[in-house]
């Protein structure tokens, strides 16, 4: 684990963003999303001019389903315990992120759900979504 910790710390937030935007590719296609570990160190060198998404850092630890639509927004809670996410299917789900369980699933939304946020305590959790509202969900 402290390997993995001293890698994070070593990789820019242009890379972090990337492979963010990469899990986001990933989950269009499963209706879910993927967890990868670190196992390697990113590599920091380039040999083409085209922009690419950087290769996986290791293999996937969990694959969160349950969505029946296309996730476009996932956020880690302050204490790095749960993930949450927001859909097409107009929902916020909320994942233990040690053994990838569904803890709650939040209904409340019309629409497509595109940002998710943590409050700084981790007892609520923000949505905004295509039907023009920001819903705040009591999580504790």
């Amino acid at each position: 684990m402290e390997d993995c910790i001293d890698q994070l710390s070593n990789i820019s937030r242009r890379t972090i963003l990337l492979r963010l935007a990469r899990l986001m590719v990933v989950s269009v296609v499963v209706s879910g999303f993927d967890l990868t570990a670190c196992s390697q160190q990113p590599s920091t060198s380039s040999t083409s001019t085209s922009p690419s998404l950087p290769p996986s850092v290791g293999p996937t630890l969990y694959t969160y389903r349950g969505h029946s639509g296309i996730v476009y927004a996932v956020a880690w809670s302050p204490d790095g315990k749960r993930i949450a996410s927001g859909s097409a299917d107009a929902t916020v789900q909320v994942w233990d992120a040690a053994d990838g369980s569904n803890m709650y699933i939040f209904q409340g939304h019309s629409d497509r759900v595109f940002a998710v946020a943590w409050s700084p305590d981790g007892k609520r959790i923000a949505s905004g979504s295509a039907d023009a509202t920001v819903q705040v969900w009591k999580t504790a």
